[in-house]
Formats: structure tokens, C-alpha cells, sequence
């Protein structure tokens, strides 16, 4: 039982079904044994000095079917990041009054209770970012470990970094994740997706910049500087609807946790709500002489960008922390490299990705963390 889900955005993408699930399968299946096992399994990944990060497993309601065999996917939610971000940050987050990781319990099934929060999204109640003045980023990245993966508790009460569930790791270097994530990373959209958006005379130069992307990440993180430790938490789904607000604006909670973790410098970007396609891999023809988009709405979001990373940097020196964040923010060749990563896996954008590389490699600047 969990109190919140977060689904996968790209699924609808690869046309998946939403079908009633018993109308696939013609005999029976025991879909709850299978959410068991799963999660027996999982757990066995944080076997020794450490409890789960999780309390339970949801089948999500989509299925694609492919020969003989029939694909579900399976989430887990996390609460060891919620319990650490209530005890080392201001970032009000829904409280967790207790759970269970197994079977092993009066209930019988893994659960956890969690607080409700009333109120609104920022989205809908017309809050923006204004409503928290990057506080919240800035908090979120002054909780660091030497190591990149996702949040684990011990069992004396210290958190620690373990590895991610599709990626391995936990990971030392930057490096070493960047090279993980472009053995694991597949393009969402299929080839005829693809060239539906493309015009036909670019079509080979960026079918190849797309295939081409993972490997070329994989090889420029073994030969170029990149930020060291320790690595920030990350959010990997802030935007609006994350944020709960009263009617006066005031932040009551942010939500959905599932997929934060730490990560490398260069994997971090601005919230959602502020993303725009990085110039490199975007249409030349969208830009003028001087590089500015022509688009007056991508024109207004680089000045709320330039507006954010002065939030963020005051946020830095009231709360007397390093400009790491902010330096990283303000860092066009960075935040080019960040918002590719996120743009390949989800929603799956066409672009020149391997040109955000060609340029990361000529700047060769990774963020450093100046002093306070």
C-alpha cells in the first residue's frame, strides 16, 4: 500500500496497452505472488548492514505483449530519502510515521503509513518558482556523499549510498556512472516515431547523433575532467505539480521521492519547469546570429534562468554553504550536457546529442565548487 505513484512517463510513448489485463492472458496468474517475489528480490540487493529503501511494489496498468512473452513493469517506493531529507534540510516533505520492507508483520504485506497534505500543486494554484526562491535545490544539494546510487539507512540510524536498481553501481566517480548509464540507456521512441517529426533532409545526422550518444558519453567520461565528490541529492522530478502550497503560497510539502538519489554534478539541471532543449543538439534555424532563441517564450525562460541561479546563489550564501550548486547552474556547458541526459530517456526528443558532447569536450569545464 503506498500513498503515492509515481508512473512512468515514457510508457505511453511505446504505445503500451491499457487494456483489462485478464483479456491478454488466457490463464491465470497470481499478479500479487509475483509483486512478492519481485520484492523478496530486490531486497536481497540490500542484504548485510543495511535495511531496504523501500516498503513496497506496484504492477503499473500498462503491458505490451511480444511473441509468446507478455511485459509488465514494476515500481518500488522509497522512504529512506524522505526520512532523510526531514532531518537534514528545511524542505518540508510528507511524514513517515512507520513501515514495513516484508511479509514478516501483523498486516502481512508490506506497506507504509504516510502523512496526507492538503492543499494544492503550484501548478494549479498559479505558485511558481518565485514561491520558494531555489531554496529548495539548495537545500536538497548541501546533503552530499562520497558516493553516487540511491539513499540507504543502516541499521545503527546513518544513511549511506547504495546502487541504483537498473544501473548498479553505487559509483565513486562520475565516470563510472556516466559509463553504466550509456551501457543501460535505450532511446524510448522507435524509428518510425522518429521520422515523424524529422525533416527528411536531417533525418541520417540525427538517427546517427541519437544511436551514436551513449557510446560517445561513455568514452568522452573517460578522458575529460569531470566534477568529483562529494555528489548532491537530486530530484529527478521537481517541477510545479511536486510542490504542495496552501492559498497563500506557502510550500507545505514537495512529494514524489521515488527516483531521487545522488548523482554526478553534470546530471544536474534546473527544475522542470524551467527546461528548454540545449542549443547544441536544437535546430540552428532557432537561434539568431548572436545565439539567442528567436522564440520570444524560450527567450523569457533563459532570463528566468539567469533570475534562478540568483536565488539560488543568495539561497547559498544566507545558509553560509559553497556556490556549487549555483556555479553548476551557471554553467551553459554543463546544464547543455544535463538536459540531454534527461531529454534522451524521457520524453525521448530527436536532437544532436553528440553534438552537447563535442562541445562539453572542447570547454572541458565540469563545475568546481568555489568557496563561501
Amino acid at each position: 500500500m503506498s500513498a503515492q505513484c509515481h508512473a512512468i512517463d515514457s510508457i505511453s510513448l511505446l504505445n503500451w496497452k491499457k487494456t483489462e489485463i485478464a483479456e491478454a492472458v488466457p490463464f491465470p496468474v497470481n499478479w500479487d505472488a509475483l509483486q512478492q517475489y519481485a520484492l523478496r528480490l530486490r531486497q536481497s540487493l540490500w542484504q548485510g548492514s543495511t535495511t531496504p529503501s523501500f516498503s513496497t511494489c506496484v504492477l503499473l496498468p500498462q503491458y505490451t505483449m511480444g511473441g509468446l512473452h507478455l511485459v509488465r513493469l514494476i515500481e518500488f517506493d522509497d522512504v529512506h530519502t524522505l526520512s532523510l531529507v526531514c532531518e537534514k534540510t528545511h524542505i518540508p516533505t510528507p511524514r513517515v510515521f512507520g513501515f514495513e520492507s516484508t511479509t514478516l508483520n501483523p498486516v502481512g504485506v508490506p506497506f507504509f503509513l504516510m502523512e496526507f497534505i492538503p492543499g494544492n500543486t503550484a501548478m494549479d494554484a498559479f505558485g511558481g518558482y518565485d514561491v520558494h526562491h531555489g531554496e529548495i535545490p539548495t537545500d536538497m544539494a548541501s546533503i552530499r556523499f562520497p558516493k553516487i546510487g540511491r539513499v540507504i539507512r543502516r541499521d545503527d540510524g546513518s544513511y549511506d549510498v547504495g546502487p541504483f536498481p537498473d544501473l548498479g553501481g553505487p559509483f565513486s566517480t562520475a565516470a563510472e556512472y556516466f559509463e553504466a548509464w550509456a551501457q543501460h540507456a535505450k532511446f524510448p521512441l522507435s524509428e518510425s516515431q522518429r521520422n515523424r517529426y524529422l525533416p527528411e533532409g536531417l533525418r541520417d545526422k540525427i538517427r546517427s547523433s541519437i544511436q551514436d550518444f551513449p557510446s560517445r558519453l561513455a568514452a568522452m567520461a573517460g578522458h575529460v575532467s569531470l566534477g568529483g565528490g562529494p555528489f548532491p541529492l537530486y530530484h529527478t522530478d521537481f517541477r510545479h505539480s511536486n510542490i504542495i502550497i496552501d492559498t497563500n503560497y506557502n510550500i507545505l510539502s514537495v512529494i514524489d521521492w521515488e527516483d531521487a538519489s545522488t548523482v554526478p554534478w553534470e546530471a544536474v539541471e534546473f527544475p522542470l519547469f524551467l527546461s528548454t532543449t540545449p542549443p547544441p543538439m536544437d535546430a540552428p534555424w532557432n537561434y539568431d546570429d548572436k545565439g539567442l532563441p528567436i522564440d520570444p517564450s524560450v527567450r523569457q525562460v533563459w532570463d528566468e534562468l539567469d533570475e534562478y541561479v540568483r536565488f539560488v546563489r543568495e539561497a547559498e550564501v544566507e545558509r553560509g554553504l559553497d556556490r556549487c550548486l549555483s556555479t553548476t547552474l551557471a554553467n551553459r556547458t554543463v546544464q547543455n550536457l544535463a538536459g540531454a541526459l534527461k531529454l534522451f530517456l524521457d520524453p525521448g526528443k530527436n536532437g544532436f546529442y553528440c553534438k552537447v558532447l563535442e562541445q562539453f569536450s572542447a570547454d572541458a569545464e565540469s563545475p568546481q565548487c568555489p568557496s563561501k
